[in-house]
């Protein structure tokens, strides 16, 4: 559209208006004499917070997973106790729910089955060894930024194979 048909419009001003935005070094200028020498541009210091509460979410699911290590060894020992069960299956679900958002779709993936096969059972004794497997697999993701991709898939596939006998079973 040019410049003739918009001042033809009949809901437009007698005058044109245009948006001028300023080029990126200019936008810069501003920017620094506003904040002061030796400011840190407000992008630089989101990506800083970024890179931050990335390291938070690592925390968070570290301690989410500690957590349900822990519930288990309770649960192992007192496996007729409710609560004992009530809290390794919240903790299961937490990470279920969180591990994605936190940015460890491996857990997940593992809290995922580990959860499927909790519902389907009525006994846990009947899968202890399943469930300890899929228990030491979470615990393994705080670790497995360390590892490669092919690990983690190769881990994945062989645990989905005994969980899938193990559910098959039921």
């Amino acid at each position: 559209m040019n410049d003739k048909n918009l001042a033809n419009k009949p809901n437009l001003p007698g005058r044109l208006l245009e948006t001028i935005e300023p080029d990126t070094k200019l936008f810069d200028k501003i920017i620094y004499l506003q904040l002061g020498k030796g400011a840190i541009h407000p992008i630089d210091k989101a990506d800083r917070q970024v890179d931050n509460l990335s390291m938070d979410f690592e925390k968070w699911l570290e301690d989410d997973i500690n957590e349900l290590l822990s519930c288990w060894n309770k649960l192992k020992s007192h496996d007729d106790d409710p609560k004992s069960f009530s809290s390794f299956n919240k903790a299961v679900h937490l990470i279920k729910g969180n591990a994605g958002v936190l940015n460890n779709d491996e857990a997940g993936h593992f809290a995922a089955t580990l959860s499927r096969l909790i519902e389907r059972t009525c006994y846990l004794k009947e899968h202890l060894e399943a469930i300890e497997l899929l228990v030491q697999a979470i615990g393994l993701c705080t670790k497995s930024k360390h590892k490669s991709t092919k690990n983690i898939e190769e881990i994945k596939q062989g645990f989905e194979v005994i969980i899938n006998k193990k559910i098959a079973q039921i």
